[in-house]
């Protein structure tokens, strides 16, 4: 039987634990893989945490509109220069978690293309033009989903949402507060500032972030912050500040066991982003201050009472700065399930695939 060549491409760095059980399941399915990566945030720090073998093109894209889709043009042909260098048989199928350059190469290259997301109201033009499919959570309602512009009709869906695809009862709560020189006893926060690069970026985020600096002020004395800083020059900015406040903190530069970081929190804030989503399901205390438009996934959440949304300066007086108590329970999904189901998919998108060609050649 063929081996059939599958790409991954890893875009950004919450990419990396949702795809990796991915791709080792399609190699357990006896599928031949090729995996790139972007320089942006810590993925390729935690690609080499996984001793995964990956190509490294393309680095984090600038806040302007215009460069940004500059720098996405360049990467697309940086990809295809080296695919079509190394891969010696047809890649028949790529996957990424809406990489815009890995979509635009993949039809560029007339390769079937999947794209996961988990966020609707991502610019969906990439997706809706140039991906062969769509998976998204099945927490998502397709009326809301068409609303938010995408398209239906390239839409499937998975069980659960990718935090559960990585997060489950295997996880060893292991404290690494001591290993990082942090009090254990203190109130330990875990700060992840907004994405100034992402076009659906609102700077009203940045105004809920100083209030929630000014109130963790008045309990400078029981808490201690770990700061994730998104980029080198935003975590020298807000470093500075909290300086100024004189907030004992610390600026996290290098990656770690993030699931065991949360674990050992007690309050996680986030200007939106995979973090807060993650400590919702983990059962720790978890706030964003993101004020863009309201994703299904954090909706659903929120239902659940598993996520706090910071919507205005008003709700930073309703934050409770202590030590977690009672722990929530972790919100598992059936991990093997989330996975196969995702695997089932891209193979049928690889078998359609194949199949369209055979009846194509037969015609022409």
């Amino acid at each position: 039987m063929r081996k059939y060549m599958v790409w991954f491409d890893f875009d950004n760095a919450p990419h990396v634990p949702v795809l990796l059980p991915v791709v080792k399941e399609m190699i357990n399915r006896g599928y031949e893989t090729i995996i790139t990566a972007r320089d942006k945030s810590e993925t390729k720090e935690l690609l080499y945490l996984n001793n995964e073998n990956f190509k490294l093109i393309g680095k984090s894209f600038p806040k302007n509109k215009l460069l940004k889709l500059y720098y996405t043009f360049g990467r697309t042909f940086r990809l295809i220069h080296y695919l079509k260098k190394v891969c010696k048989k047809k890649i028949n199928l790529s996957v990424n978690h809406c990489s815009r350059s890995a979509l635009l190469a993949s039809w560029l290259m007339r390769i079937p293309s999947v794209s996961l997301g988990d966020y609707e109201y991502a610019n969906s033009i990439f997706q809706n033009i140039f991906a062969t499919r769509s998976l998204m959570p099945n927490v998502f309602e397709t009326g809301k989903l068409k609303t938010a512009g995408l398209r239906e009709s390239k839409i499937d869906f998975y069980p659960g949402i990718k935090e559960q695809i990585y997060i489950n009862q295997n996880i060893k709560n292991e404290d690494i507060l001591e290993s990082l020189g942090i009090d254990k006893y203190k109130i330990i926060i875990l700060f992840r500032p907004p994405s100034e690069t992402a076009h659906y970026h609102n700077r009203q985020s940045e105004i809920i972030m100083r209030g929630i600096l000014d109130k963790i002020t008045e309990y400078k004395e029981k808490i201690f912050v770990i700061l994730l800083p998104r980029t080198k020059e935003q975590g020298y900015d807000i470093s500075n500040f909290i300086k100024l406040k004189s907030i004992p903190h610390m600026i996290l530069n290098k990656p770690l066991d993030g699931i065991n970081l949360i674990l050992n929190s007690d309050l996680v804030f986030s200007g939106g982003g995979t973090i807060t989503r993650e400590a919702a399901v983990l059962g720790v205390p978890s706030y964003s201050f993101f004020q863009g438009k309201k994703g299904a996934v954090d909706e659903f959440l929120e239902r659940r009472g598993r996520l706090n949304i910071i919507y205005s300066i008003k709700d930073i007086e309703n934050i409770k700065f202590e030590k977690k108590k009672i722990k929530k329970n972790i919100l598992f999904g059936n991990q093997k399930k989330i996975i196969s189901s995702i695997c089932d998919r891209l193979e049928a998108s690889i078998s359609f695939s194949i199949l369209l060609i055979s009846i194509l050649s037969i015609i022409l």
